[in-house]
């Protein structure tokens, strides 16, 4: 059941920086306001009696515990009581169960060092499982953990926080956003997390979603007891969208676990549901993030047996979706064909994320609504970090296509911006030429304008393949926009990469390297990649495990790279004052600077055509 993602360890810095500037309080209306049908008047009047509420307090809460530890239990039973009495009857198919978990261990998969939560609402059902490790490996002995929790619970004494202190708040959230991270990434299907902090006195409610966080003020749910159950009642819902769980994915269950099941793909235009075997119970592809994209791929097949993809991912509403810009490309060999989408904009209570939000009272507050997208595709090969079972002739004809692709896109006005190993597919099997190599993933692509200036701060695509120009102007004012040359150039960083990353490579300095490359800082990213650039790289400088014939492919890539980036960068100057004219002249030579960076690729293929001609280096400089 392994998902094909590079196993890593987050810690909290990480997870505090993902955070950062997304963390907003609500009023104490928010609340209240939720789950207004979660429990029937009569279900409510029952439910008090049986907390043994007296004189405005629920007289099972010690009302002056000295440890943590003295609440935990109590919580426990009153939270079960709310649980049971909301529920009436029994389902055995769909159970929810309140669990003392303080002091466990729950499995993680990426949180180092996790604190686990001291109550978990375990849930049985379609989108919950027995606890596991990312690999698919049963966790002996565990039957509560992030695979089926409905909700987390912190239990905290009242002198520990308090609403006067903004760092208390935000220091509460961040400590539950490494559960809510792992309950994101063990419930693939999860649109938001809703978790609590609960004292003696007082219930905070913490909502996670794609945009960040949001908090509620603390509650006096002694004088409100209305609101406690009403919330504890909607996180131990049976109807799994009160979750925050996207029922279009929904699995089979064999023996507590998880078995494929079916993806539904609702379309907007036809109002027609199609429906997608999955063909692996994990998404092959689940990004660890908490409050970006979110992206998840599924290896799905449609009622004829042709293999698909499903690509889930959250979009800022500024974006242009995915699904616009592969509607454009249909036809276009090398890049993905769109197959069908959904566009959460246009239907569902969860397509949004303002619309499961309240919204923010203060103008400090930052929030950026995001809509769901989905798309499904043609399936193809292995992503270009899978080269370890490839050959170098494998490798050389991806790269040569993926490049062809590229400028077939270009000139169907669309710019990738977003070049990256994991971008670039092989084509599998027999692939033709043309198709033995395909971009994917047009998430931030754009309309190309190579002339004008993009907004100082954004810069788009993934780290390590990022063009060093961009990474080192980032946030200057003036800057050209991101250019197809600013895409060949990732080529050759993913191609390097790749070069340093055979295994058994124990070059300390390439090692650091390829660390410096990934840097979040994007002047060191920048400035390591340009000195990469500007040294004379030779054969002897690429790993003996490649053919001499690969590696002086790769240096002379690095020797036309690195030209056209200094002749580049000779027109921008100091960023000042530069000319468009110059700048346009240098872009005109578009086709030549594709012909040549293609030829490198062919000459480099074990069995070059007869006579094959190469163009001369192309340069405009005589002209500026």
């Amino acid at each position: 059941m392994n998902n094909g993602n590079p196993a890593r360890v987050l810690g909290m810095s990480v997870i505090n920086q993902e955070l950062n500037g997304r963390i907003a309080k609500s009023d104490a209306t928010w609340p209240a306001s939720l789950y207004p049908d979660s429990v029937s008047s009569k279900r409510m009047k029952k439910i008090k009696k049986q907390l043994n509420i007296v004189g405005g307090r629920l007289t099972d809460v010690p009302e002056d515990p000295t440890r943590k530890s003295d609440l935990v239990a109590p919580l426990v039973r009153i939270l079960q009581t709310i649980v049971a009495g909301a529920r009436g009857n029994a389902d055995t198919t769909n159970t929810r169960e309140v669990v003392d978990t303080y002091g466990m261990r729950l499995q993680k998969w990426v949180v180092d060092n996790l604190v686990s939560p001291d109550i978990v609402i375990k849930g049985t059902g379609s989108s919950f499982e027995l606890p596991r490790n990312r690999e698919g490996v049963p966790s002996p002995g565990q039957t509560v953990g992030f695979t089926n929790a409905t909700t987390v619970v912190e239990v905290k004494l009242d002198r520990q926080t308090n609403d006067f202190q903004e760092t208390i708040g935000f220091k509460e959230v961040q400590k539950m956003a490494a559960s809510a991270k792992e309950i994101f990434l063990q419930q693939p299907n999860r649109i938001f997390v809703r978790t609590l902090i609960v004292t003696e006195k007082h219930i905070r409610l913490i909502q996670f979603d794609r945009a960040g966080a949001l908090y509620s003020p603390l509650i006096n749910y002694h004088a409100n007891p209305d609101v406690l159950i009403r919330l504890i009642a909607g996180l131990s819902s049976t109807t799994e969208e009160e979750l925050g769980l996207d029922t279009s994915v929904w699995w089979e269950t064999i023996d507590g676990r998880k078995a494929p099941g079916y993806i539904m793909v609702y379309h907007p235009v036809t109002k027609e549901r199609t429906f997608y075997r999955m063909r692996s119970a994990d998404p092959f592809l689940a990004r660890d993030d908490l409050c970006e994209r979110g992206t998840r791929m599924w290896d799905v097949k449609d009622d004829k047996g042709a293999q698909l993809l499903v690509k889930d991912a959250w979009i800022e509403e500024w974006k242009t979706p995915e699904h616009i810009h592969l509607s454009k490309v249909v036809g276009v060999q090398g890049v993905q064909q769109l197959v069908i989408y959904e566009d959460g904009t246009s239907h569902g209570m969860y397509g949004e994320i303002k619309n499961f939000r309240p919204e923010c009272t203060s103008p400090k507050q930052w929030f950026q609504n995001k809509s769901f997208q989905r798309v499904v595709t043609v399936r193809y090969g292995e992503p270009m970090d899978s080269y370890k079972s490839k050959t170098e002739a494998e490798i050389i004809a991806a790269f040569h296509d993926a490049i062809a692709a590229h400028e077939r896109l270009l000139d169907s006005g669309i710019l990738h911006c977003d070049i990256s190993l994991g971008n670039i597919l092989f084509g599998g099997g027999d692939a033709p030429e043309g198709l033995r190599g395909i971009l994917i993933d047009l998430d931030y692509a754009v309309r190309h304008q190579y002339y004008t200036s993009p907004t100082p701060d954004f810069t788009a695509g993934t780290r390590y393949c990022q063009s060093q120009l961009l990474l080192r102007s980032h946030g200057i004012c003036g800057r050209p926009g991101h250019d197809y040359l600013d895409d060949l150039e990732s080529f050759f960083w993913a191609l390097i990469h790749l070069v340093y990353r055979v295994p058994h490579n124990n070059c300390a300095a390439a090692n650091k390297l390829m660390e410096d490359w990934r840097s979040d800082d994007m002047q060191v990213s920048g400035g390591m990649k340009k000195a990469f650039l500007d040294e004379c790289l030779k054969v002897d400088h690429i790993p003996g495990v490649w053919s001499r014939n690969f590696a002086r492919m790769v240096v002379e890539l690095h020797r036309f790279i690195g030209d056209v980036v200094r002749e580049k960068e000779a027109i921008m100057g100091d960023l000042t004052c530069w000319s468009f004219a110059n700048m346009r002249r240098l872009q005109s030579m578009k086709h030549l600077h594709y012909d040549f960076v293609l030829s490198i690729f062919k000459d480099a293929l074990p069995t070059p055509p007869a006579k094959h001609w190469r163009h001369p280096m192309p340069t405009s400089r005589q002209n500026i």
